[in-house]
């Protein structure tokens, strides 16, 4: 297997500023994420969107000391609960009923907000 080069991310800060810009809304309560889609007027599936817009610099984040691996990996499960969430057969997973009723979502948001204390904690 070969490994791949790691990137130098060129404006850490920036990224992890992205970082928790992505996790914030993922640890909302359930009525204040209703409302952030609404305000912003945006499905649900966005909240995902932003996520993994930053999946791609997780690892150099945490080679180059700009975040903590716990924090990675509470965010890469994340982004495996979306996956398997993903399909029009979980079509129902993506309303505004899905983010107050599903466990899925409850799980998310608290993978959201350690993952979000994790950095927090790491940022001196």
């Amino acid at each position: 297997m070969t490994k791949r080069p790691t990137r130098l991310i060129p404006c850490p800060a920036k990224v992890v500023a992205m970082v928790r810009a992505a996790l914030g809304p993922l640890s909302f309560t359930a009525e204040a994420q209703i409302q952030y889609l609404i305000d912003h007027r945006v499905d649900a599936d966005e909240l995902a969107l932003q996520l993994n817009d930053v999946i791609p610099f997780l690892t150099e984040l945490v080679q180059q000391g700009n975040a903590p691996k716990v924090a990675a990996d509470l965010i890469r499960a994340i982004d495996a609960r979306f996956s398997a969430m993903s399909g029009s057969e979980h079509a129902d997973k993506w309303t505004e009923e899905a983010l107050i009723e599903a466990v899925e979502w409850a799980e998310i948001r608290t993978l959201a907000r350690s993952a979000l204390q994790a950095i927090a904690d790491a940022t001196p």
